[in-house]
Order: structure tokens, then sequence, then C-alpha cells
């Protein structure tokens, strides 16, 4: 086949070119507006494992079949003879966007027992950059900024929203990006994120690149998902703050694509979300077992041994006590209220634990905090399996390739497997949800431990993708919202935050985690945190600070727009948790009046700057109406629109 042009596609923003070049083809996009042109770069790399060989080819050259341009964009058809693949993409310009859209209906396996499509790579090298102004934006620790030049060649792959082998990486954003100082490109895993795996490598010469392929397998066995898939490219015009660029894209794909509300919106028709908003979380301690790495004891007790943090008893005490020093608002969240403590039976939670105070404790406790005008919850969670459990069932439990049962953690409850939520039969969802409410319980509910690294399963009649783990955990959430009218989670991925009106913190923490494994090429790509998630979604989902009602968490809340978080019991374990006395009632009141008393509103209102030192000590943020703040975590100064907050007494 001869080089040509064989498609062009154009409107206001963009021009798209097609052309064949050696038995493949190449793909120019120009910016209509400035004449810059990214490519030519290859149109799709096809992954092809044989297995004859155990091992991937990548076809760089490829038959090809159909290049069509009609309504509906460009309708593109690629195979491999030999191999018996065949694979269509269709290219639109959407909104002044390129979007390549892939779907299973176009994918054939001719020789299925012997080849099998892994993997699309879709325009590699599009998003490229080089010099000293080239900048890389990496879905990893949440965002984090790469600077090609001085980077040793290296190359490395990850699935968006986490896998748990190398869970430090945090890949909790579908997107990536590239620019220069005249602008550049960013790309959005706009469907089926779950199954995009992103791709980054530099050469040592002071180039680098980053961008996505659809994955359908990793291993021979694995099951593809069948749901369409979606990447978007979009121009980040020059001299503008690309961070701030693509944080803003993902918000509209949230609003637009996810019709994900704002919480104002939320707090109109939720008054568990209302109430949130305005209230100071309190996490009551109460017990666990001296199991797992992050309880074991220094005295020498048994696992067997229960650690009785705080009674149900003892914590209506410590909570008539923060009433009596004016403590109106608080949202109260009992860890360790289910059999043997935090952690410790799951599925089972019943009967509650009677070393605590029983049922009947623990319903004394919910009834006095609602009448001291506080919310009271359950830490609770539905990923752990732990086999000794009375509650315990190998049909909702994720198997591994092995065919054995899918192992996560090893916690106080001792070695957990995971959950595939979409085995999980009515009564382990709604029937447990209806079982807590008839506590008493109330306000927004927390699932502990979600939203989890990704999992393929391999059972037998439960079969999955990654998609599918996804799509489960968001129903069992939806349930929990549903019951009690908000839901929070844990880890903050995107597809997380879209289920859910709360997380529990912000993904910026794990760099040093992931530079801890030099032997992850991706480890010595990471320059700086950029704050895409803040940007992005903050004033559409609530997160909390630290655990504490010290001076540092105050500074927290009001510069990042966070709910403020504590976490006691009255006797001190090695766990870490506070302990409850006069002091903290003190700096409790504290929090409250100043957090609560003026500055509360910021976590609903959008994030418009956000700048942060490399050591994270200092913090400059800004919202969307008009309050600007700044943090130094170093010297403990505070300034909001240029004023100095003083520090409490109490803290």
């Amino acid at each position: 086949m001869s080089d040509g042009t064989l498609a062009t596609l154009t409107d206001d923003q963009l021009q798209l070119r097609i052309t064949v070049r050696e038995q493949a083809l190449a793909l120019e996009l120009t910016d209509r507006v400035t004449g810059r042109t990214w490519g030519p770069t290859a149109l799709v790399a096809l992954e092809v494992h044989e297995k004859a060989v155990r091992r991937e080819d990548r076809l760089d050259q490829y038959r090809v079949d159909l290049v069509e341009t009609g309504e509906q964009g460009v309708h593109v058809v690629v195979g491999d003879t030999a191999r018996g693949i065949t694979v269509g993409l269709w290219l639109r310009l959407v909104g002044g966007e390129l979007s390549v859209l892939f779907g299973n209906s176009e994918t054939y396996e001719e020789h299925a027992d012997r080849y099998r499509l892994f993997a699309v790579d879709v325009l590699p090298g599009l998003l490229r950059v080089s010099g000293e102004g080239g900048r890389l934006l990496l879905p990893a620790n949440g965002a984090t900024i790469c600077r090609p030049v001085g980077k040793p060649a290296v190359e490395d792959r990850f699935m968006i929203y986490l896998e748990q082998p190398r869970w430090e990486i945090a890949s909790m954003l579908p997107i990536a990006a590239a620019w220069d100082g005249q602008g550049g490109l960013m790309a959005l895993a706009a469907q089926c994120a779950p199954e995009a795996q992103c791709r980054v490598a530099t050469d040592g010469k002071g180039s680098g690149q980053v961008g996505f392929a659809f994955c359908l397998r990793r291993l021979w066995i694995d099951p593809v998902e069948s749901a369409e898939r979606e990447f978007r490219f979009q121009v980040i015009p020059g001299g503008v703050d690309a961070v701030h660029f693509v944080a803003k894209r993902l918000r509209r794909h949230a609003i637009e694509d996810w019709k994900k509300p704002t919480l104002k919106e939320r707090a109109a028709g939720s008054p568990e979300v209302a109430y949130q908003l305005q209230t100071m979380i309190i996490k009551l301690f109460h017990g666990i077992q001296n199991l797992g790495p992050c309880i074991s004891d220094t005295q020498g007790l048994p696992a067997s041994h229960f650690i009785n943090a705080m009674t149900f008893s003892e914590a209506t005490t410590a909570l008539r006590k923060l009433r009596a020093a004016g403590v109106e608002r608080l949202y109260t969240q009992s860890v360790g209220w289910n059999a043997r403590g935090h952690d410790g039976l799951y599925p089972t939670r019943f009967p509650i634990e009677r070393r605590l105070g029983g049922e009947e404790g623990f319903r004394q406790l919910v009834r006095v905090t609602g009448e001291l005008g506080y919310q009271p919850q359950v830490h609770d969670n539905y990923q752990m399996n732990v086999p000794h459990a009375p509650d315990w069932d190998g049909e909702c439990v994720i198997q591994d390739q092995f065919g054995e049962p899918l192992v996560r953690g090893w916690w106080a409850g001792g070695v957990e497997y995971g959950t595939w939520p979409a085995a999980l039969p009515e009564e382990r969802v709604g029937g447990h949800l209806r079982r807590l409410k008839e506590l008493g319980l109330y306000g927004m509910a927390y699932c502990d431990y979600w939203m989890s690294p990704l999992e393929v399963n391999y059972h037998p009649r439960h079969r999955g993708t990654r998609s599918a783990h996804q799509r489960g955990m968001d129903r069992v959430l939806g349930e929990v919202k549903k019951t009690f009218g908000a839901v929070a989670a844990e880890f903050g991925t995107f597809a997380g935050a879209m289920a859910c009106d709360a997380v529990t913190s912000l993904p910026h923490q794990f760099t040093q985690a992931i530079r801890r494994h030099p032997e992850w090429p991706l480890a010595c790509l990471l320059d700086e945190d950029a704050q895409v998630w803040a940007l992005a979604l903050h004033g559409l989902v609530m997160h909390q600070t630290p655990s504490g009602a010290e001076w540092p968490n105050a500074m927290a809340a009001i510069a990042w727009g966070a709910i403020p978080r504590d976490e006691w019991a009255v006797r001190r374990i090695k766990y870490g948790i506070n302990v409850f006395d006069a002091h903290r009632v003190a700096a409790t009141k504290a929090m409250c009046d100043l957090w609560g008393g003026q500055f509360w509103h910021l976590a609903a209102e959008e994030m418009t700057r956000c700048v942060l030192s490399s050591d994270g000590q200092q913090v400059q943020t800004a919202f969307a109406d008009g309050t600007e703040v700044s943090a130094d975590f170093t010297t403990g100064e505070l300034r909001v629109n240029g004023k100095r907050i003083e520090k409490p007494a109490a803290m």
C-alpha cells in the first residue's frame, strides 16, 4: 500500500489527518488556532500474546482493511492475517476534542487457541515533549509531574484505578498530559477507565512521552470487558497553567458525563450531607484484636488478646463531656463495635461485641448521641472476609488465577480475602443495612477499605473484569447511600469519588512510598505533586483532615477546605489512637468554634487555585467564593484573605 492521506476531519479547533506509511496508519493532529501539529505518530500498535512461545508481540505494521469517513467520523479497521486478529476503531472530533472509541464487537480473534489480543496502544508518542520546558503529567500518586530532562531511559506501565502488586503508585485519576512553553495535549480515559493502562517512557536524551492503551487482558485466561471504551485528547493552550487546565477538564467530565452533583446541590436534598458539611468527625475507637501489622503488641500478649480501648458506656460519658463543654454538633463513627472489634470477624458483625457492652450498651450509646444533638454512625466494612467468620461464604470471595481465594491483607482479623461485591446476596447488603438502621443509627454511612485496587475475578461462577469489580463496589455504595442518605469511603479514586459524598483524604502522600522501590522504573520519574484531585473534585466530594484536634489539623481543614476529624479512646493502645482527656475536650471545642464557626463553607466551594511546596509544608489555596488561604506548617502561620488567624489557646 503506497503512502498517502486516507482521511481528514476538521472542526473549529482541530484538524485530524490519517495517512498510511509502511503498512501502518499514522495520525497528525493540528491545532487550527495556533497551527501547531502533533505527529505524525502511529495510530495504533497491537499487542498480541502467542501461547506457543508465551510472550507478547507488538505489531507496529498490520493489514489496513478499512479507512472510511462518514457521519460518525472516521472508521478504521486493521488486522493481522497470520495471527487472525482484527480490530475496529472510531475517530471523531467532538467539541474541540479528538475521541477514539473501541468496542469488542469489532474485535476478532480467529485463532484464539493460539493468539489473543492483550492491548491496543493508542497514538503512542502523540503526548511527547523534549527539552528543559517539557513536562509530563502522570496519573501516579494522584497526579505527578515529570521533567524528562536528566532522566534515564526507562519505560513503565500501570493500570488506572490501582493494582495490588504496586498499589503505592496510587493511579487514582484517568488523566495524562504533556506540555511545554507553547502548550501541549492531555488525554482522558472517558469511558471504561478501569481497563485503561497508562504508559510512560523517557529516552535518556531529554525527551519523554505518556499515553493510554486499551487493555483487554494481562493474563491469557482473563475475561474481557464488553463495555465500549473511549479516550479523549484535548489541546492545552499555551500560556495557561497546564495542571489547572487538566483538572478543570476532569471536573467537567465528573459533572457532565458522570452527572456528579455539587455538594451544595446534594446538601439541598440530603440532610445528612448538609449536616456533615458543618460538622467535625469523631471516630470512637472501641476494640481490636492484638493481631496484624498495625497493632502488634510489645508486651508479649497473645494474638487472641482483645484490646478494650473504650466501652460503649465510656464513650457515652466522653460525649456528654463534650456537650457540656459547649460542642453542639458532632458526627460520631464507632470503630470496632462489631464482633472482635476493628477488622475482627468480617463479614460477621453481630452479635455486637459483648466485651464493649453488647447490643444493650451500644443502643444506649446511639440513643444518647442523638439526644446530645450529634449524629451516630459506625465504621463498617464490605471488603474483608476472614475464613473463621461464621458468615464466611466462598461464593462471595474473589478467586485468583490459581483458583484460590484472593488474599488481600493481614489485619486485626487475621488473613483476609477480598469480596466480589456483585456476588453479595441481598441479605449481606440491604439486609445488613436495615439491621444497622434498626439500631438507631443515622447520618452519612462509612465504608472502610474502599475504594480498593481493582481485581479480575477467576471464580468459575462469578468470573469478571476490573470494571465489573468497580460496578459491584458502586452497587454497594449506592445501597448504603439509599439507606442512610449519604455515603463515605476510604481512599478516593476518581470512580470512588463519583459514587460517594466523601472520601477520607487526598491522594498525594505516596511519592516516598514509590521511591522506596527503585526497581520500579516509575520511581525515578516523579518530580513534584500536582494537585489535580483537589482542583477537579473539591466542592463535588468532601474529604477529611488527618486525625487530630491540634493546630496543624485546624490549619489543614481551613487551607484545604476539608472536614476536621479526630479519633480517640479512653485508654492508650499502640495502634496510635489519641486518648480522650480534658485537653482533648478543650481542643475539640476550639476546633468546632474556629472551623465550624467561620470556615466550614469552604468544603462546598470549588477550588480555583492550589499550590503546594515541594516539601508539602506550605500550601496556598483559593476558592470560588473569593476566599484565599495560605498556610505554613513549619511556622504554624495561617492567613485567610491576608488576615492572620491566631492559634486557639486550647490547641
